[in-house]
């Protein structure tokens, strides 16, 4: 691995370790990393190759051991947001095709370090979150996102029926979803800690990037 190479690793791990998992802003990250259930791998190239990236996810879905698969894209630094969520988009929706429309065994979600410092709604939040100091691909075995949402059903599946409004929780259970709860709970963790504090580290993580 390059000198720059093994920068950029160093501070994807700060971004990691600083943010998401001091704010919990992952219900799965800290638990895998800390379980050696993570691979990483860096791209060089200066161009985005596809067969390299399907045999990287190949690997990580065929290693049961692994829930989270981390490409990070250093010769791609400063190729821009919208070209990089189209070409992961594309990426996916040819691993849909490559399962004939079955589950592919890893999800996907695209990072990269132009998001803006905005938390208004919860597309903004999710790419502000997202803002890792260089493009990065992150795959999530879809077994493991199925549990965790098992798991977060049966600790709030149980209500005392005495001290609750009916109707309200009737009313709340129809839009209660997995994703809502975590956005939300980000939402929270933001702004306890702070935006313009959460932005800072992410500018200076972004500027240590490309000195």
């Amino acid at each position: 691995m390059s000198a720059h190479a093994d920068r950029a690793l160093n501070l994807y791990h700060r971004y990691v370790v600083e943010l998401v998992e001091a704010l919990n802003l992952c219900p799965w990250a800290a638990e895998a990393r800390r379980r050696g259930e993570v691979r990483v791998k860096v791209f060089e190239g200066d161009t985005f190759d596809r067969d390299a990236v399907e045999r990287f996810i190949d690997a990580v879905a065929a290693d049961e051991t692994l829930v989270i698969g981390i490409g990070i894209f250093v010769g791609l630094v400063r190729i821009p947001r919208s070209e990089w969520l189209s070409t992961v988009a594309a990426l996916q929706r040819s691993e849909v095709a490559r399962f004939r429309g079955a589950q592919a065994p890893m999800s996907m979600a695209a990072f990269h370090p132009d998001a803006p410092a905005d938390i208004s709604t919860a597309g903004r939040l999710t790419a502000f979150i997202r803002r890792s100091p260089d493009p990065v691909l992150q795959l999530v075995r879809q077994r493991t996102l199925e549990r965790v949402r098992d798991d977060r059903a049966r600790r709030t599946a149980f209500y005392d029926p005495r001290s609750m409004d009916m109707k309200a929780f009737l009313k709340s259970r129809k839009t209660d979803r997995f994703g809502d709860r975590i956005v939300d709970a980000n939402h929270k963790s933001i702004e306890r800690y702070g935006l313009e504090k959460a932005a800072a580290l992410l500018d200076e993580l972004r500027a240590l990037r490309l000195e």
